[in-house]
């Protein structure tokens, strides 16, 4: 009679428990870094289009049909900021996951940045690329923020609960 080795059934549960929230965190990662990146552009893409008000050049007039416009995106840029600040806000995301959201806001708000920039030059800036370029940057500066003051607080739990090589005093 051959050799056979029994696994318990709470075993193979708990692997493919693992495995599946593995894929589960991989996913919302990945949705997360795409939000992240192309959420913007997105929102410059729904303002130039849905709203044609939103074309309008930025000047020193106000104009009542722009604002409908304007608060629109918003509270749509809003929403996406809460979303997007979710993970960082938790406290007990990874510090890689951190590192990573903040440099892919930072690069996202250097882009749009660059791009405002180039538009403004030219003279040619518009009320659909405003809120969006002010939502990244703000994106940017507070992701980072966020994330060092998060990587701040999880080194200090770690000193707390007597981590490896740290000493009370």
């Amino acid at each position: 009679m051959a050799n056979t080795a029994t696994v318990p059934a709470t075993a193979v549960g708990k692997t493919a428990a693992a495995a599946g929230q593995a894929v589960t965190w991989l996913g919302a990662r990945l949705v997360n870094i795409g939000l992240t990146i192309f959420f913007p552009f997105i929102m410059m893409a729904v303002g130039y289009y849905m709203f044609p008000e939103s074309r309008a050049l930025v000047s020193w007039k106000y104009s009542t049909e722009v604002s409908t416009s304007v608060v629109a995106q918003l509270l749509i840029g809003g929403g996406w900021l809460a979303f997007n600040f979710y993970p960082v806000i938790r406290g007990n995301a990874r510090t890689a996951f951190l590192q990573t959201e903040a440099a892919i806001s930072v690069l996202t708000g250097i882009v749009v940045a660059a791009y405002g920039g180039y538009l403004f030059g030219l003279g040619l800036i518009a009320y659909w690329f405003v809120v969006p370029c002010g939502i990244a940057l703000a994106d940017a500066v507070f992701t980072t923020v966020l994330a060092i003051n998060n990587a701040a607080q999880l080194s200090t739990k770690g000193r707390d609960q007597g981590a490896v090589g740290v000493t009370a005093a």
